[in-house]
């Protein structure tokens, strides 16, 4: 996987998003779901479109190339991967799983990623495994200052 800045990769990611959900991102639809000013979208779109990782014309929509769409489909991948080891493996709450999933995909590589993956997946496959897990998320785990 190509290595992007974080900035970068968190505006492939919310390009993949918007395009999942809407079919395509614009400068303001960016700029709003990540809390950036518009400038600052529009420096980063440059940067991608150099990089041929999206397609963009001023004052246009913002569509992913397919090199980028592969990009950005991994970078979702790992957040959404770090996110259910967090919350529905180890019971962090979804607020900070999600913000915290947000910080580590950054520094991860494939393997670990891939490794973070199969075992969600080999967890949740194991009933009696999730079960364990659902049982040992249920104790107070406020009392000792964990989550």
């Amino acid at each position: 996987m190509e290595r992007l800045t974080k900035s970068l990769e968190d505006y492939m990611e919310a390009v993949y998003v918007l395009e999942q959900r809407d079919g395509f991102a614009r400068i303001s639809s960016l700029s709003e779901l990540l809390k950036v000013k518009k400038p600052s979208v529009n420096s980063a779109a440059k940067l991608l479109k150099s990089r041929d990782l999206i397609e963009h014309e001023r004052y246009g929509y913002i569509k992913l190339t397919p090199r980028g769409r592969a990009l950005a489909k991994d970078i979702f991948s790992s957040h959404n991967d770090i996110k259910e080891l967090l919350s529905e493996v180890l019971g962090v709450c979804e607020s900070d799983a999600a913000s915290q999933a947000c910080e580590i995909e950054h520094v991860i590589n494939e393997r670990t990623h891939r490794k973070i993956a199969d075992f969600v997946s080999f967890v949740k496959s194991d009933a009696r495994i999730y079960s364990r897990i659902k049982d040992f998320k249920g104790k107070d785990h406020e009392k000792n200052g964990s989550y």
